[in-house]
């Protein structure tokens, strides 16, 4: 709005040209007619960015899975350590009831009862870091799962199977179905389209553009106006 109407002389003669107050909009459109491949170059480097972040994706779970199978491996062979653990502790502690009871009957000296001492406690403090080691597997296994850290866990083990196919044969099946190497594929085709893109910079490009512009005037014959350029 305008804090005094407009003015001007028409044979130095005073003339209103404009309201004190008045309102005023306008609208815009552009079309772009050539562009010298911009807009192709933009519209496949969307498609390829999506199919980059599908394989990031793909990715992230592909290393979940490893590592889950990891946990899992881990599990397995430290269930197998506190077995073993266990039972050293047990026979260790027969030995040593069999070392107290030679002793006492002056079968067996008092060096040969503090060396199993020494060995049982020994393989209590190895059972005790396999326990702490087996605790800690069982929380990053549910943490992979996406379950309470202190849920419950019950491994099995794994049949592991043999496979006839050749080393060339497993190279072939990792170049055609690796999702990193096909995520490198499309960020070279999204370099390339950048490329192309920078070029269309430096050619001619052709645009329509068009818009109505209205003020609010009542000395004015045409309030609104169509423009195309």
């Amino acid at each position: 709005a305008m804090d005094e109407p407009s003015t001007s002389k028409l044979m130095g003669t005073p003339m209103q040209v404009a309201e004190q107050n008045f309102a005023s909009y306008s609208a815009d459109v552009v079309v772009p007619v050539y562009t010298a491949g911009k807009i192709d170059s933009a519209k496949a480097m969307s498609k390829s960015n999506l199919s980059v972040a599908e394989k990031d994706r793909g990715i992230e779970i592909n290393k979940l899975k490893i590592d889950i199978a990891e946990v899992y491996i881990s599990l397995l062979r430290l269930k197998r350590l506190k077995l073993v653990a266990q039972s050293h502790v047990k026979s260790l502690k027969v030995h040593f009831n069999d070392i107290q009871a030679l002793v006492a009957n002056q079968m067996a000296a008092k060096t040969d009862r503090l060396a199993v001492q020494v060995s049982l406690a020994d393989a209590r403090q190895k059972l005790l870091q396999v326990e702490s080691q087996l605790s800690l597997a069982q929380s990053r296994y549910n943490q992979l799962l996406g379950r309470e850290l202190d849920a419950a866990v019950n491994v099995e083990q794994i049949e592991l199977s043999t496979s006839n196919e050749s080393l060339n044969q497993f190279l072939d099946q990792a170049r055609n179905n690796r999702l990193e190497l096909k995520k490198l594929d499309h960020l070279q085709t999204i370099y390339l389209d950048q490329a192309k893109d920078v070029a269309s910079d430096l050619k001619p490009q052709v645009a329509l553009q068009g818009g109505y512009h209205y003020t609010e005037n009542r000395y004015q014959y045409y309030e609104g106006l169509w423009s195309i350029t």
